[in-house]
């Protein structure tokens, strides 16, 4: 994915959650951008994402957001910082799925080529 350093809109992401038996992501945001989590697996229509300590929205410890097919959970990310989180998809039935914890870098705003936390040198991720 190209990067259009020169923009003044903050960088978005989206997080397009996979059947949670292939399960595979950690991305980077900025601050003021948003982050996006969405899933379209028939087998797992609802979910929930839960982060381990603060969150990119408000800070606050072990916050929980739940999203389902075709509503997806959207965060405008408020704070930098490396975020630890994990994902519960859930069947039909009732049954549940976790997965993670995974990472969600939020740099500063502006910064994300210079400063994205938890990644190599210049923002970028290998």
């Amino acid at each position: 994915m190209a990067t259009n350093t020169s923009s003044p809109k903050p960088i978005n992401v989206v997080f397009n959650l996979p059947d949670p038996d292939q399960p595979s992501m950690s991305l980077h945001g900025e601050v003021g951008g948003t982050a996006t989590w969405q899933s379209s697996t028939p087998n797992y229509p609802r979910f929930h994402v839960s982060f381990r300590g603060a969150n990119p929205f408000n800070n606050e410890d072990g916050a929980k957001f739940s999203g389902e097919n075709g509503r997806p959970v959207v965060l405008t990310l408020n704070v930098a910082g490396q975020f630890d989180y994990k994902v519960e998809q859930i069947r039909t039935d009732g049954t549940r799925k976790s997965s993670g914890p995974f990472c969600l870098g939020v740099a500063p705003s502006g910064e994300f080529k210079i400063h994205c936390p938890g990644c190599p040198p210049n923002g970028l991720s290998q």
